[in-house]
């Protein structure tokens, strides 16, 4: 009977263990090992944009600003500017000179202007122009003359 019972014994033992490994079971600890540090990384956060520089929400305030300075530094140089915009033509082609139609026409309208508007000399109109000789600004306030009699403007 002792041997019926210490097979018995062994047989549950080893059912135990299959038990043991089918239920998932802790598996047996290793040896402890050299213990080495962890690494650790240091990640700083982003700062937001907003934080880093400042930022003006208040753009047109600033661009008004802008403008009235260049008013009060050369009226007349935001007046051809602005004539220009509405003439559609840009300001680098008017100040440059060129004897191209759509650009002379414009130009001798500013030229006219700027003579009866800020009553500028000859010679003031003509360097805003880029170094345009004073005859010709003469020249481009008589054809202007000329068309305004004719009907053309």
């Amino acid at each position: 009977m002792n041997v019926h019972v210490t097979a018995l014994q062994e047989q549950h033992s080893r059912h135990k263990a299959i038990r043991a490994k089918l239920w998932f079971a802790e598996p047996p600890k290793p040896a402890p090992a050299e213990v080495v540090a962890p690494i650790v990384k240091i990640i700083y956060a982003r700062r937001p944009t907003w934080k880093l520089h400042e930022i003006n929400f208040d753009l047109h305030v600033q661009q008004y600003r802008k403008r009235l300075l260049s008013i009060a530094s050369g009226p007349t140089i935001v007046y051809i500017q602005d004539r220009c915009r509405e003439l559609g033509v840009s300001y680098a082609d008017i100040i440059v000179p060129c004897r191209r139609r759509e650009f002379v026409r414009p130009r001798q309208l500013i030229m006219s202007e700027l003579r009866y508007k800020f009553n500028l000399s000859y010679p003031k109109i003509g360097k805003l122009f880029g170094n345009l000789d004073h005859t010709t600004v003469i020249a481009s306030l008589r054809r202007v003359e000329i068309m305004k009699a004719r009907g053309e403007l």
